[in-house]
């Protein structure tokens, strides 16, 4: 793609970008290397952090907006892959969803980080205080006063994911955590889990559109859009096991199943869109579960499935990840960001971004179209605006190519389809500005030339 500057002051810059990806860093390249360090304000997506020896590891995952759902081609292939569609029928209707700044459990809960806590707390768990914990007997699922978190029916290493937990348990567990920490553990919302799952990618998984046993632990003797069918290990696997996503977070399609903050609803039909939890208007008394798990075919383990039960019910493949929301920046909480003095009698800068190369928009959401646009972004702000939109071409491309993809044949017959179009480019390329240099400046979205053929 071709990009070119204008300033008012009659300059031109220009400049050619290539290669794809989300949200590359400053080489071009995609996130996959964590970065740990000290948590400042401007810590960014990767950053671990650990604020007690007792606490879980967590990661920083920076502000973005992704398409929460799944599209009916996917559906179409859970489908073929064995998923019935009553399962698939909650995935939609896809929907643009903007998640603040927060940070994810690296792993799931271990046994061992579960284990301290029932030790210093004198806590049971509701399999210990009732009848126990489902699983399969080799005939029939059952619940067994004899399972629970300490004996799960395999064997378990304190590296393993801790399972037999309810999502009552769960919260036992994080009130602990928050009492000895001081700090503000709680479950992710539906919606972070997804985007953290993502890791930036729109793809069933966050590696693309199969899926291997070499990548997560599942139920290998099934397979999911073709591709080979692989090991059934029948246990859960240490919670470090396998690749990390882009955003740095382990075994986020399989080994456990992972309780959320959300109640259940049957679909997305008004659902928030700012990537908060969905506690009203619930569909009966169940909370929202995500992941898959090692006992899951793979089609259960895609980014955009969802399962349920109630909060109350405990399974040997049902575990849970935290989430904190005390690194949020103070932009993110209402707070003044970091801008350039904005001046009213100060110059407007324009920058366009000429017709995006048609091999990037080829089958345009699977429609076969090509999409090219032109795009003038407005800024009232000093030139350090402009400045920070060449420095961080590649990311802004990336940024703007995955939004303008998600677009549909009837995203272009609603009438006010450009103009939503337009704020999501200007909040996508705010976000990446925002994640380099603390600040965005972008104003102003317009189409000069929208092309569809």
């Amino acid at each position: 793609m071709l990009i070119s500057a204008c300033l008012t002051q009659g300059a031109w810059a220009q400049f050619n970008v290539s290669g794809p990806g989300f949200l590359p860093d400053e080489n071009g390249t995609n996130l996959d290397v964590p970065r740990a360090g000290k948590v400042t304000p401007n810590a960014s997506t990767g950053t671990v952090i650990k604020d007690c020896s007792e606490c879980p590891e967590m990661v920083l995952v920076d502000a973005g907006g992704f398409m929460m759902g799944s599209d009916a081609q996917e559906q179409e292939v859970a489908n073929q892959s064995g998923l019935k569609t009553e399962y698939t029928t909650p995935e939609a209707p896809q929907h643009y969803v903007r998640v603040a700044r927060f940070a994810a459990g690296r792993y799931q809960v271990t046994k061992g980080e579960f284990a301290t806590f029932v030790r210093a707390s004198g806590y049971r768990t509701e399999a210990e205080q009732g009848d126990g914990c489902y699983m399969w007997t080799g005939k029939e699922w059952k619940k067994d006063a004899a399972y629970n978190w300490r004996n799960v029916g395999f064997a378990q290493g304190d590296d393993h994911p801790v399972v037999c937990v309810s999502w009552n348990d769960a919260q036992a567990y994080i009130q602990w955590l928050n009492g000895i920490s001081g700090k503000r553990y709680r479950l992710l919302s539906e919606a972070e889990r997804e985007y953290a799952a993502r890791g930036g990618k729109q793809t069933a998984f966050w590696w693309g559109e199969g899926i291997t046993t070499s990548q997560a632990n599942y139920q290998g003797s099934a397979s999911y859009n073709g591709r080979q069918t692989g090991q059934f290990r029948q246990t859960t696997v240490p919670v470090n096991s396998f690749s990390p996503n882009p955003f740095d977070l382990y075994n986020v399609h399989g080994n456990v199943w992972e309780w959320t903050q959300d109640c259940w609803h049957e679909n997305y039909d008004r659902a928030p869109t700012d990537g908060s939890a969905w506690t009203i208007n619930c569909s009966g008394n169940q909370r929202v579960l995500r992941g898959g798990s090692w006992n899951d075919s793979p089609q259960n383990l895609r980014s955009a499935s969802r399962s349920k039960d109630r909060p109350e019910f405990r399974f040997y493949d049902i575990g849970f990840r935290l989430a904190s929301d005390f690194y949020v920046k103070a932009k993110d909480t209402g707070g003044p960001p970091k801008l350039a003095k904005k001046m009213p009698e100060a110059p407007r800068f324009e920058y366009t971004y000429f017709q995006l190369e048609r091999e990037f928009l080829v089958n345009l959401n699977r429609s076969g179209k090509v999409m090219a646009v032109q795009i003038a972004i407005m800024t009232r702000y000093d030139e350090r605006v402009i400045e920070n939109i060449k420095k961080h071409e590649f990311a802004l491309r990336s940024a703007i190519l995955d939004v303008l993809r998600m677009t549909t044949e009837a995203d272009l017959a609603k009438s006010d389809f450009r103009r939503d179009l337009a704020y999501k480019v200007q909040d996508v390329m705010n976000t990446v500005l925002e994640k380099y240099e603390d600040f965005g400046g972008v104003e102003e979205v317009n189409f000069t030339s929208f092309i569809v053929q």
